[in-house]
């Protein structure tokens, strides 16, 4: 019941904007885009200390390349996550989507042959 109740609290305050805060990033991932396989192909997770910062409909990592996101619509919304359309900090076009897995948040940032998961 705790699960449930904490996932549908995670669920309203993703999908209406995003609330002013910061959570710390405790692993990420990266994978690449596989024609033949036709799926991602990941990286092993890796332990890392970055922290999300969260305002209203921009999304900011303190990684390497201070990355910055801007959703701008809602394009999927089913009950345990949303994904939005985005730029990022160059004006590139992304797909940013917030979900609940095994216990962590998960923001997942989608580029054509690319794709980020930050677990927090």
């Amino acid at each position: 019941m705790k699960k449930l109740l904490l996932m549908m609290a995670f669920i309203v305050i993703s999908t209406s904007v995003f609330c002013q805060g910061t959570e710390t990033v405790n692993y990420a991932q990266v994978g690449t885009w596989s024609k033949t396989k036709d799926d991602w192909i990941w990286t092993d997770i890796q332990e890392v200390s970055l922290v999300i910062t969260f305002n209203k409909s921009v999304v900011s990592i303190n990684n390497e390349l201070g990355s910055r996101f801007e959703t701008i619509e809602v394009i999927n919304k089913q009950k345990n996550y949303t994904t939005w359309k985005a730029l990022d900090e160059e004006y590139i076009t992304c797909h940013l989507t917030m979900k609940f897995e095994d216990g962590y948040s998960v923001l997942i940032i989608v580029y054509d042959d690319l794709c980020f998961r930050y677990f927090y």
